[in-house]
C-alpha cells in the first residue's frame, strides 16, 4: 500500500515546522501563514491558525543562545526559509539550526526565496555551504505568486497531517519518514505544482495537466528519484480508494524505473460550499552543488 489517508482534522504540528530567518525568510513565513489561495474550509486553513515563526538574533546576543531558545525537540522535518540576502550572523544561526536538527536525526528542507534574482553563491562560501547542506531544496522566486506558494502550502499541510493524532511519530504505520524515504532526502531539489479541479470526473485530466506542466518546466520524471502526490477534494466528491490508487498508478507509469511514489489523501469535514478539489505533485530531482533550477 502506498496511500496515506490522514485524519479529517488537524493534529499535532510540532513534528513539522517552518521557520524563517533573515528579511526574505521573515516576509515569506508571514505570507505563508496569512495568505491561502483556497477556500477557508480546505485543509490549508490549518496554516491560518499557526503563528509565523522567525529566528531573530538580537544585537549583542550570542547566536547559539538564540538557536537554543527555539523549541524543536519534537521536530522531525524543519522547513527553513531564507533568501540569499542573509547576513553572516543569520547564516551562522541557520547552520546551527541545521546541525541541531541533524543531531536529533531530523531533516531540513531549505526554502530559498528569490534565488532566481541573484547569482548563486560560491560553493566554498558559508552561504554556499548552507545551500549545499540542506537535505532538500525548494526555490521560490516570488512568494506573492499563488502558483509558487500554494503547492508548498499543500505539501506542508500534508506533512503535518501525516503525523497521526494520538500516536508517536515513530509509531504511525505511515508518517513523515515514509515521505523522506520516498523523496530520497539528501542533496535533492523539490519541484512542486498544484492543479485545481471542479468535479471528480476531472481527476485524470488534472493529473495529466500536472505531468505536462512539469515537462514544460524541463522536469523529466524519468530522472526523478521519487514523487509524492497530495490529494484533497470535498467529501461530496466521494473519492474511492480505487480512484486514489488510480492516480498513484498514473504517477508510477510516468516515473522512471526504481523511483518510488506515495499518495497523501487529505480528508476534511463536509461543507456544502465551494466544490474545488486540488492535486499537488512534489517531485524529487538530483541536485548539483549550488545549482539553481
Amino acid at each position: 500500500m502506498n496511500v496515506l489517508h490522514t485524519p479529517a482534522d488537524s493534529g499535532p504540528t510540532a513534528a513539522v515546522r517552518l521557520i524563517g530567518i533573515g528579511a526574505s525568510g521573515r516576509h515569506f513565513v508571514q505570507r505563508f501563514h496569512t495568505h491561502i489561495d483556497a477556500p477557508p474550509h480546505t485543509p490549508l486553513a490549518d496554516l491560518l491558525n499557526q503563528p509565523p515563526c522567525v529566528l531573530e538574533v538580537e544585537v549583542g546576543e550570542a547566536v547559539d543562545a538564540a538557536v537554543a531558545e527555539m523549541e524543536l525537540a519534537d521536530t522531525r522535518i524543519l522547513c527553513l526559509a531564507f533568501g540569499l540576502d542573509v547576513t553572516s550572523v543569520e547564516i551562522e544561526a541557520a547552520m546551527l539550526l541545521v546541525w541541531r536538527l541533524w543531531a536529533q536525526e531530523a531533516y531540513v528542507i531549505g526554502v530559498v526565496v528569490g534565488a532566481h534574482q541573484r547569482p548563486p553563491p560560491d560553493c566554498d562560501s558559508i552561504l554556499g555551504i548552507l545551500c549545499d547542506s540542506i537535505d532538500a531544496r525548494i526555490d521560490i522566486s516570488d512568494p506573492g505568486d499563488p502558483v509558487e506558494l500554494a503547492p508548498l502550502q499543500w505539501f506542508y499541510v500534508g506533512l503535518q497531517r501525516s503525523v497521526l493524532a494520538g500516536l508517536s511519530i515513530m509509531e504511525a504505520a505511515w508518517d513523515h519518514s515514509d515521505v523522506v524515504e520516498t523523496l530520497d532526502f539528501g542533496q535533492v531539489r523539490l519541484e512542486l505544482f498544484t492543479q485545481p479541479l471542479d468535479k471528480p470526473t476531472q481527476l485524470d485530466a488534472a493529473m495529466v495537466e500536472i505531468l505536462e506542466e512539469l515537462q514544460h518546466r524541463g522536469v523529466w520524471l524519468e530522472d526523478a528519484l521519487g514523487a509524492v502526490l497530495v490529494v484533497w477534494a470535498p467529501s461530496e466528491y466521494q473519492l474511492t480508494v480505487r480512484m486514489v490508487r488510480g492516480l498513484g498508478r498514473s504517477l508510477s507509469e510516468a516515473l522512471g524505473g526504481g523511483a518510488s511514489h506515495l499518495t497523501i489523501r487529505l480528508r476534511s469535514r463536509p461543507t456544502g460550499e465551494d466544490q474545488t478539489g486540488y492535486l499537488t505533485l512534489v517531485v524529487s530531482m538530483p541536485r548539483s552543488r549550488t545549482r539553481l533550477r
